[in-house]
């Protein structure tokens, strides 16, 4: 069994949600409904404790600038034509404290493993509940300014630690702040940190990332679906635009200054065909005045990374002829 692990920064919901809201972001959300369904089999998505704590630290921060120091600043604009004489609102902690709640029952519900950094029981020492808070809410010395990555050690470390208790499944934590965590690599044969393209912001491209580390590791991914969702890339998009700008209109193959047929204002037509040998054709049309010609570019995802195979046209010779045309 997979047992997969978020960085705050890619299961953060990147808008302050209602205060009952327990939802997190569209990628987290996603995933689990992959793992729900059966498109992604062997693997079980979990939530680090430290993690989510600072996920939780960070929505109060929002609460407080959002809502209470947003909705005062409107109060006392417009206080003297309402018939009230101040407003109150949930304190920092109260906050914290049925956020985090709320948000962790939500989790256990959704069958989300929870990984705890502090253990049941300790003797002697720092209290490592105590550390772990004042980490948590930057409180001295274990402030950024004094321990700058100490969260992202209890991260890591807890992580290390589950995997070497366990010592059966592999512990897979995904970060987009790779560098952040590069001095924490294996530390056990079971516990892995891979990071993702930090330049990658949507969705989509996050999500077939994910959706590709998970192959690699061998877990089962649905490969119909991984190949719909890498469709909708913008990275895929990107590449097409590339295509058309370095390849076709400097190539001259077309009479007229050809475009990429949209099925909408912002997105491409694109449609996709499964191929042998772990290959997915994406396929897109262009427009050259009335003229529609089929293009392509063939993606291989057999290997660590996903590949460009093949790229072809097809266009009007002068004999009006269509030819195709793959030597990219």
């Amino acid at each position: 069994m997979l047992k997969l692990i978020l960085d705050t920064n890619l299961f953060r919901h990147r808008e302050l949600p209602g205060l009952e809201n327990y939802s997190l972001s569209s990628l987290f959300e996603k995933i689990n409904d992959m793992i729900t369904n059966g498109i992604i089999k062997d693997t079980q998505l979990c939530m680090n404790e430290t993690a989510f704590l600072e996920y939780v630290k960070q929505m109060e921060n929002d609460y407080q600038k959002l809502v209470i120091e947003g909705y005062t600043k409107a109060f006392n604009i417009i206080k003297d034509s309402l018939p009230v004489i101040k407003i109150n609102f949930r304190s920092k902690d109260d906050f914290f404290e049925e956020y985090s709640f709320g948000l962790l029952n939500s989790l256990l519900e959704k069958n989300i493993e929870f990984i705890n950094t502090i253990p049941q029981k300790q003797i002697g020492g720092m209290v490592l509940a105590d550390v772990l808070h004042k980490a948590i809410h930057n409180q001295a010395p274990f402030d950024k300014e004094h321990n700058k990555n100490i969260k992202d050690a209890f991260i890591s470390e807890t992580n290390n630690s589950e995997a070497k208790r366990n010592g059966e499944n592999i512990y897979l934590y995904v970060t987009n702040n790779y560098k952040d965590f590069e001095n924490n690599m294996v530390k056990e044969n079971f516990y892995y940190i891979v990071g993702i393209d930090p330049n990658h912001q949507e969705t989509s491209d996050r999500l077939v990332s994910i959706m590709k580390i998970i192959m690699n590791f061998g877990s089962y991914v649905d490969e119909d679906s991984f190949c719909k969702e890498l469709s909708y890339c913008k990275f895929v998009r990107d590449e097409i635009t590339n295509f058309l700008e370095l390849n076709i209109i400097e190539g001259q193959f077309y009479n007229d200054i050809p475009t990429i047929k949209k099925c909408d204002e912002e997105h491409y037509e694109i449609t996709y065909e499964l191929l042998e040998n772990s290959c997915v054709e994406i396929k897109f049309i262009i427009c050259e005045g009335e003229n529609e010609h089929n293009c392509g570019i063939t993606y291989d995802y057999s290997s660590k990374e996903i590949l460009i195979k093949n790229k072809y046209i097809t266009y009007l010779d002068d004999n009006n002829e269509e030819v195709y045309f793959d030597e990219f």
